[in-house]
């Protein structure tokens, strides 16, 4: 009886030691992750490129399901906020490969609203990066869908500017007018647009 009660405590107290390393390694490790985690939160592109590191790829042929609805949508929601980001520090190249990746989950169940929100500011910054023609075509694409179309006008306007197509800028920031009478932009680019051509009447015929 007495080498059985030993024995009992002996394991007893083996356990316990177990018990309570096993204890402090995962503290240890839950500290590291939870002091690695919250410095990704003190920055927003950090967190979110970190996030996506950390979510389940959705394969492209399984994207079309709506059984993983839940996983694309938060792929798409990521690459969408970490575009506009990327987009308000000047990180161009970056803001267009986010915003592309975008696009890659937006299946056919999805709203259209979902492309379009992520085509305007797509072609915004294809425009900086003086890729005119790509921003042509998505803006165009996403005109039909937009929540403000107004604010698309105005861009295929000053695209328009730039490639030297003055009739058709002034036709776009005057449809951005119609869609939206209080949209500044557009009467602003307009305005501009009225100088520049009486400014070269002027040149062309000198008094």
């Amino acid at each position: 009886m007495h080498s059985l009660a030993k024995e009992a405590q002996d394991t007893h107290r083996r356990f316990l030691r177990v018990s309570i390393t096993a204890s402090i390694l995962l503290g240890i490790l839950y500290s590291g992750a939870t002091f690695q985690r919250n410095t990704a939160y003190r920055e927003p592109v950090t967190f979110l490129e970190n996030t996506l590191k950390n979510m389940t790829p959705v394969p492209h042929h399984l994207r079309e399901d709506i059984c993983f609805f839940e996983g694309v949508k938060n792929f798409y929601i990521t690459y969408k906020n970490l575009g506009i980001l990327y987009q308000e520090r000047g990180q161009w190249d970056e803001a267009v490969q986010a915003f592309e990746n975008a696009l890659q989950f937006t299946p056919s169940y999805f709203s259209p609203l979902y492309k379009a929100t992520v085509r305007v500011p797509l072609g915004g910054v294809y425009e900086k990066t003086g890729r005119l023609d790509d921003a042509s075509t998505v803006l165009l694409e996403a005109r039909p869908d937009a929540p403000k179309p107004s604010v698309v006008d105005n861009l295929l306007g000053i695209i328009a500017i730039k490639q030297g197509e003055k009739q058709q800028a002034e036709f776009y920031f005057k449809r951005a007018i119609r869609e939206d009478e209080r949209y500044t932009p557009a009467y602003h680019n307009l305005e501009l647009l009225s100088r520049q051509a009486n400014a070269h009447q002027k040149t062309q015929n000198p008094l």
